[in-house]
């Protein structure tokens, strides 16, 4: 069964490189600019809220990627590294709060695990 009258509505969009990693789509005809996202790399400083306080390790919401507000609901982790648990070790949800800010650089990222926070 074929379709019949069918107008595909192509608008040509161009990906230009932007300022601190970041990239615009531009629409091709009127030269407008559609969007404007931060791109997520190793070493990129990203302020964080935090979501979720676990006793080793945050579970934090990016909102912000080198200084301009990110769209995209990107997922992380913070795990600091313990030299040592013992009894007189300090424990993360007794110094992070539920909705605090956070601020970090990009250690890794990949599908399996997302994306890795450290101090700055």
């Amino acid at each position: 069964m074929a379709c019949k009258n069918v107008v595909l509505l192509c608008t040509p969009m161009l990906v230009l490189p932007g300022e601190n990693g970041a990239q615009y789509v531009m629409d091709g005809d009127t030269g407008e600019r559609v969007f404007y996202e931060p791109l997520l790399t190793i070493g990129s400083l990203v302020k964080c809220r935090i979501a979720r306080v676990w006793p080793v390790y945050l579970e934090l919401e990016i909102v912000d990627i080198n200084g301009h507000v990110t769209t995209v609901p990107y997922k992380a982790i913070y795990r600091p590294n313990f030299v040592e648990q013992d009894v007189n070790a300090v424990f993360l949800d007794n110094t992070y709060k539920h909705g605090a800010d956070f601020e970090g650089k990009v250690i890794s990222y990949g599908d399996n695990m997302g994306v890795v926070v450290g101090m700055v």
